[in-house]
């Protein structure tokens, strides 16, 4: 089932007539120190997204501790559906890898060889979580509720609109919309950990800024390019 399912996605992309990309480069802080960058890509082909969010450290401080760490991902447009999933983790000597192909026909995803029942039926990752939100409508106070896939399971996450705020991209401001979430886990609650996500005004919503605050520090992914 993965070969063909692999097989399927380069014969869409060697014989696809036309197809729409996006990318979007990010430079990553770490408190007020540059620490790395990272980089988002969309390729739609045919009804089929591809996309690719990988961020590594600096060589500075690759030298220090070796940060390396990426997402592919592709999802079904029209049935609103992953098809595959793969998560590489190089954090210093912490490695791991996930690879998780989805049989909605029969409601399960096999990750790493080990099948799991797929409880929710539109799962989202991250890379198609922020495709999904540059296309939507952005109202102040309203809540978007999604479900998501990690790699390793799924989980309910619920975002709330929380704001406008201009931020400076590349020495000019840019209007944005401030959504954050409105539940916590047990280890955002154990590590004090949230997440803030900056989306341009204007549609497509460009994902602009996006920050996560721990009790160890922040770390701040600001656009730079696209």
């Amino acid at each position: 089932m993965k070969f063909l399912n692999l097989m399927t996605l380069f014969l869409i992309v060697l014989f696809a007539e036309s197809s729409a990309q996006s990318r979007y480069i990010y430079k990553v802080k770490y408190g007020f120190l540059t620490a790395g960058s990272a980089r988002l890509e969309f390729n739609t082909v045919s009804d089929t997204l591809l996309s690719r969010f990988s961020i590594k450290s600096s060589p500075w401080l690759s030298r220090l501790w070796k940060l390396n760490d990426s997402i592919e991902s592709s999802y079904d447009l029209s049935s609103e559906r992953l098809i595959s999933h793969h998560k590489r983790i190089r954090e210093g000597k912490y490695h791991r890898e996930y690879n998780a192909v989805f049989s909605w026909e029969d409601s399960l995803v096999t990750v790493n060889t080990k099948p799991m029942a797929l409880v929710f039926p539109n799962l989202l990752d991250i890379p198609s979580l922020l495709h999904r939100l540059r296309q939507v409508e952005l109202t102040v106070g309203d809540t978007l509720i999604y479900h998501l896939f990690d790699g390793q399971g799924t989980g309910r996450l619920s975002l709330l609109i929380q704001k406008m705020e201009s931020v400076e991209v590349n020495n000019r401001k840019v209007s944005t919309f401030v959504m954050i979430p409105l539940e916590r886990n047990q280890k955002a609650d154990e590590n004090d950990l949230s997440l803030s996500i900056w989306l341009s005004a204007n549609a497509p919503h460009d994902p602009v800024r996006l920050a996560i605050e721990t009790r160890y520090g922040s770390a701040i992914m600001t656009l730079e390019g696209n």
